[in-house]
């Protein structure tokens, strides 16, 4: 369901920030820390209803993109993120009208 694929999204989106601070000799405890939260945010949120569920998925992703645009061009990621933005607009339209539609 979109609860899953959602959830699934988020905790890739997290992981992202694990790869980022296996390239580093001392990664900043942040950095790992950040790379969990989707995760654990996206699981906590799949138990609820759909309505609620989507919401706080929607939510996530736009918090996601909004941290990444300040992480990604420090890392030499930045060229992702028009890409990323596409990407998380449509996926976070698509839970908010999901969970209007519960």
């Amino acid at each position: 369901t979109t609860l899953f694929r959602s959830a699934l999204i988020l905790s890739f989106l997290g992981g992202i920030h694990w790869g980022i601070a296996m390239r580093m000799t001392a990664p900043p405890a942040a950095l790992l820390v950040w790379g969990v939260v989707p995760s654990l945010v996206a699981w906590m949120a799949v138990v609820m209803p759909a309505y609620a569920g989507l919401v706080i998925h929607g939510l996530m992703l736009v918090v996601c993109y909004v941290v990444d645009r300040r992480v990604y061009p420090r890392h030499g990621l930045g060229h992702w993120l028009t890409l990323r933005f596409r990407l998380s607009a449509v996926a976070a339209f698509c839970c908010f009208f999901g969970a209007a539609n519960t």
